[in-house]
């Protein structure tokens, strides 16, 4: 795995070994080497962003679904 910078907008990748090597033979896309470290400091910072009180949520946003198949991996020991 590599870490890959975007001299142009500041992205921070990681990459398998060929496709880091691809970004960074195409100069003109902006795309360097840089070390693990600089990756690490980006992941370490978190963003949440919390709605707006006043904005209302639909009924289905924000809700995950459950389906539950018919049948099961496990089978049962009697």
């Amino acid at each position: 795995m590599k870490t890959l910078k975007n001299s142009k907008t500041g992205e921070i990748k990681r990459l398998h070994d060929q496709a880091a090597h691809k970004l960074v033979i195409q100069t003109f896309l902006g795309w360097v080497y840089t070390p693990k470290s600089e990756w690490k400091k980006d992941k370490s910072v978190v963003t949440v962003e919390m709605p707006d009180k006043k904005t209302k949520q639909s009924k289905d946003e924000g809700q995950k679904s459950v389906s539950y198949r018919k049948g099961s991996s496990r089978k049962s020991k009697r």
